[in-house]
């Protein structure tokens, strides 16, 4: 099969639509390949990394995402699916359901579990499902429009997500080394990377420098280059 493969780097981002009037955005760091008999017979699509859609309706045509070790199903709607971890899919639902499930021999097989609006699914690779409520759904899409919102997040993830957005590389010195077990509950709206360092450094209490892409925290005395 002959795949249109949309690709992006660390610090880009891209939208498309589809023959059939899905809009689909894709985030830093992803991959997405479309079939060329995309919307003929099936609506297949092939994702690594994190993208957002919103999927016109067809009801004779299911629009279904192939992930790592699952898929999620859907006639109509928008919901956003991070599959940077191979071990892990995260699926946000907007707006409609979607159905979740793991594949047999690269197909769709079981389903696991339907999400609903403001819903969260995570599947593992053990085929698992969980699914909890979602309080602000802007944590989840609110990348597509610039807005990076972070909510009780693990600090690890804070800087991964950030690593994929602007292009850049994390140290964390020893120092600071609990800064691993601590979490962020911020909003940053179309900043420049300055403007989140220095916000980021007041919110964590500490320190950095930075040279070129990279960029160390250290303990709050440290003298900061900005």
């Amino acid at each position: 099969m002959e795949y249109q493969v949309v690709q992006t780097v660390r610090g880009q981002r891209t939208t498309l639509k589809l023959s059939d009037g899905t809009h689909v955005s894709v985030n830093s760091n992803s991959s997405l390949r479309v079939p060329d008999n995309y919307g003929k017979q099936t609506r297949t699509l092939y994702l690594e990394g994190e993208a957002f859609f919103d999927v016109a309706h067809r009801s004779s045509h299911p629009f279904v995402v192939i992930t790592n070790h699952t898929y999620t199903r859907v006639l109509g709607t928008e919901f956003n699916i991070t599959a940077y971890d191979s071990n892990n899919v995260e699926v946000a639902v907007k707006e409609g359901k979607v159905s979740l499930g793991t594949l047999e021999k690269g197909r769709p097989g079981e389903k696991k579990a339907e999400i609903s609006r403001d819903k969260l699914g995570i599947i593992s690779g053990a085929g698992t499902v969980e699914v909890s409520d979602i309080r602000e759904i802007d944590q989840y899409v609110g990348w597509t429009e610039g807005r990076l919102k972070f909510r009780r997040t693990p600090f690890p993830e804070v800087l991964e997500r950030l690593q994929r957005w602007y292009d850049i590389d994390f140290i964390v010195h020893n120092s600071v080394s609990d800064l691993s077990e601590r979490t962020l509950t911020a909003t940053y709206d179309n900043m420049p990377l300055g403007e989140v360092l220095k916000v980021l450094s007041i919110s964590m209490n500490v320190s950095y420098t930075r040279e070129g892409r990279t960029v160390t925290f250290y303990k709050q005395q440290n003298q900061q280059n900005h």
